[in-house]
């Protein structure tokens, strides 16, 4: 099962590196609009590069943050159960998520599909296929998927590293 979780902390770490590509290019296209401007350059392609790479970058670093723990939840719950029963709760909660998710990966993916098949582009002058963001959100949701699976697994394979309430992440 470490095996496991190893390969798929690989992915989600690919999936976080991607993404903070993704962020320097955005600082960097957005400067560079930003001096071309100044010298009265159009430069058109600016605004929807940094709104399809923020999205790429959104929806691939919801994986990171769940393989670090970094996601909000409500453990009131839990902290008044022991922990047999807390655990029991959260695989149930978590396997709740992970169905959720694979239904949402799966809405997406056929967005995606159906932009990819009608050749659909964007509205602005350069116009972008659609799918080229899409399938980033197909991406980011698919490794989000394997971080709910990782999280799951590690609740009952991996030992936790401290008295705190942390049972994935490092």
């Amino acid at each position: 099962m470490k095996k496991i979780i190893k390969v798929i902390d690989s992915i989600i770490d690919f999936s976080a590196i991607l993404a903070s590509l993704f962020i320097f290019c955005i600082c960097f296209i957005v400067t560079w609009g930003i001096i071309a401007r100044e010298f009265h350059l159009k430069i058109y392609w600016v605004e929807p590069f940094s709104i399809y790479m923020f999205i790429a970058a959104a929806f691939l670093t919801i994986p990171y943050t769940m393989k670090m723990n970094e996601h909000i939840r409500v453990d009131i719950l839990l902290s008044k159960l022991s922990p047999k029963v807390a655990k029991i709760l959260d695989t149930v909660l978590m396997t709740f998520s992970l169905v959720l998710f694979l239904y949402i990966t799966k809405v997406t993916y056929d967005m995606f599909w159906s932009s990819w098949t009608m050749k659909t582009k964007d509205l602005s002058i350069i116009q972008v296929p659609i799918w080229i963001p899409q399938l980033f959100v197909v991406v980011g949701w698919s490794v989000f998927v394997l971080s709910i699976f990782r999280y799951i697994l590690a609740i009952w394979f991996e030992e936790k590293k401290s008295e705190s309430k942390e049972i994935i992440g490092e």
